[in-house]
């Protein structure tokens, strides 16, 4: 009998195997299929979905909310997968997330929402579908920089 024979021995495995940072598709679905639990974070605060959003691995993050990851998920300091896949221009991860049901507009504890995120590190795809899907282009009610600000700042 080997140790994933019962769905007792994979509690935690799914943060502490890097399947989801790493991309380890079958892995993931291995111990999903053996009772892996999805929701537990590691000791950095970081569930499976956030390393998979974080780390662009879009079947990775499909098949965590296919068996009923939260898309809200946040690390301890606040931060989203949303965010996440958008500050690195992960489009494919981003629009599976907001096809999720990702919120737009929700920013991390720093302040920032997704969109300044992207156009902060040049991810013009990532930032277009943001836009297109509600993000807030104006920031008269916040204390972030606008975003064309951040592009004058950052330039190509």
């Amino acid at each position: 009998m080997n140790s994933f024979d019962g769905p007792a021995s994979t509690s935690g495995f799914l943060v502490g195997l890097g399947g989801p940072r790493k991309g380890h598709e079958a892995v993931v679905r291995l111990l999903l299929d053996k009772g892996a639990d999805v929701p537990t974070a590691g000791s950095d605060g970081k569930t499976p979905l956030i390393w998979a959003a974080r780390n662009g691995h879009e079947t990775v993050a499909r098949l965590l909310l296919d068996r009923v990851a939260n898309v809200s998920t946040t690390k301890t300091n606040g931060t989203t997968p949303l965010i996440l896949a958008a500050c690195r221009g992960h489009e494919t991860v981003v629009r599976l997330l907001l096809d999720k049901g990702a919120d737009v507009p929700t920013a991390g504890s720093d302040g920032k929402p997704p969109l300044i995120w992207a156009v902060e590190n040049g991810h013009e795809a990532v930032s277009r579908l943001l836009i297109y899907r509600g993000a807030v282009v104006s920031t008269a009610e916040t204390d972030v920089k606008a975003p064309l600000i951040l592009v004058e700042e950052n330039g190509p």
